[in-house]
């Protein structure tokens, strides 16, 4: 099977197991054309985005619909890839917070607790915590690469230009829904998941140089 289609199964079992444990409250199927797997009605607004508050940028996702999963906070996650064959060329996934927290932490009586009430809203919101994206990039062109300062796969915190935390190869989407959901939603994470679930079948090959590899970054 190649990888592109994997990739296409894992987003779509992890829709199934968010349904299943009530942790999104919307999303939009999986979109897989000629190896190009973004969510169904993908349109590029990405240079619509630009130099917007991070507030400006998590409305206009919202208003076009730009996520494949909505967490049960209004939480974003974007999953885009680019394969062919047996190679991941790129990939873009993105955790965007809802930046509402702190406004429901400090006025919890005016929003509708419709799907899930008080007592889960204020484990979700127990502690204020600080709002930014989380943003995986990957692309495998050597046009684009520079060791040390802009390697073929690495992390991105908030909208820092030059933020680029070397990551050792792609991340598929079982890694980094574990990621976000282990990360950011711990107590609910444990509930309904172990460390059976979100198991990655799909083996990739570190592509830090030899000197990148001796500094700090992270594995997947």
């Amino acid at each position: 099977m190649a990888i592109g289609s994997k990739i296409g199964n894992q987003l779509r079992n992890i829709n199934k197991s968010l349904i299943e444990t009530s942790f999104q409250i919307d999303y939009n199927f999986v979109s897989n054309k000629s190896g190009e797997i973004v969510w169904s009605g993908y349109k590029d607004i990405s240079s619509a985005l630009k130099n917007l508050s991070y507030e400006e940028i998590y409305r206009e996702c919202i208003k076009e619909r730009a996520f494949n999963f909505k967490l049960i906070d209004g939480a974003l996650l974007q999953f885009m890839y680019s394969c062919k064959r047996d190679s991941i060329l790129k990939h873009r996934l993105a955790f965007y917070p809802n930046p509402d927290v702190e406004r429901f932490q400090d006025n919890p009586s005016d929003f509708e607790e419709v799907h899930f009430g008080k007592e889960l809203f204020a484990e979700i919101y127990e502690k204020k915590a600080l709002i930014f994206p989380v943003r995986f990039d990957f692309d495998i062109d050597e046009k684009k690469y520079v060791e040390h300062d802009h390697c073929y796969s690495h992390l991105t915190l908030g909208n820092y230009k030059n933020c680029r935390i070397p990551v050792s190869k792609p991340i598929t989407p079982f890694k980094f829904v574990r990621f976000i959901l282990k990360s950011f939603y711990f107590n609910r994470y444990k509930e309904f998941y172990n460390e059976k679930d979100f198991v990655c079948d799909i083996r990739l090959e570190s592509l830090l140089s030899e000197n990148e590899a001796k500094q700090i970054y992270l594995s997947s």
